[in-house]
């Protein structure tokens, strides 16, 4: 008697530590999970005018992913003066002439 119920409590046991084991571990594909886009390295389009702003592209930086998405490049915009054009450097305190 004593035998059955020790196998019995150790079989219960085992199933428990497996079903723990298992709902533990992700097994679901990783294709199935939406995947998020990640933009970080954007170039400037070059298509400021004296008028407005342009706009810059990146491509998303996951494997295998050639999605793209295009803001606004602030500052961009061309400042006309005596026959040249200039642009808003990054430090947004200086000018360039382009």
């Amino acid at each position: 008697m004593k035998n059955k119920l020790l196998t019995t409590l150790l079989t219960i046991f085992a199933l428990c530590t497996c079903l723990f084991t298992l709902s533990a571990c992700d097994v679901s594909l990783n294709e199935n999970k939406p995947h998020e886009h990640s933009f970080t390295n954007y170039v400037s389009d070059n298509n400021a005018t004296d008028i407005a702003d342009g706009t810059k592209t990146a491509t998303c930086d996951g494997e295998d992913c050639d999605a793209t998405d295009t803001i606004t490049d602030v500052g961009s915009k061309l400042i006309s003066g005596q026959g040249l054009k200039y642009t808003l450097n990054s430090d947004k305190q200086s000018y360039s002439v382009t």
